[in-house]
């Protein structure tokens, strides 16, 4: 799905964004993981669009994968 609004083109695509937070999978579903290098580039590359990046937390792709949000939200 396509949220609106999210960033400077009025789009995040949801689905596709949430796979490049793949090395962030533990990390956001256990707060006592570690967070890989790769992960904390992955969330590096939403800095400029954050409204995407929680519109990927609080989305039916990172429920489905066992995401917690506020797990995911503590991730540096």
């Amino acid at each position: 799905s396509v949220v609106l609004g999210a960033n400077a083109a009025g789009e995040c695509a949801v689905e596709s964004e949430a796979t490049k937070l793949a090395p962030c999978m533990e990390a956001a579903q256990n707060a006592n993981a570690p967070v890989s290098t790769g992960c904390c580039n992955a969330v590096h590359k939403f800095s400029t669009d954050p409204a995407c990046l929680c519109s990927v937390m609080l989305s039916k792709t990172a429920k489905a994968a066992g995401i917690d949000p506020a797990v995911a939200i503590s991730i540096p």
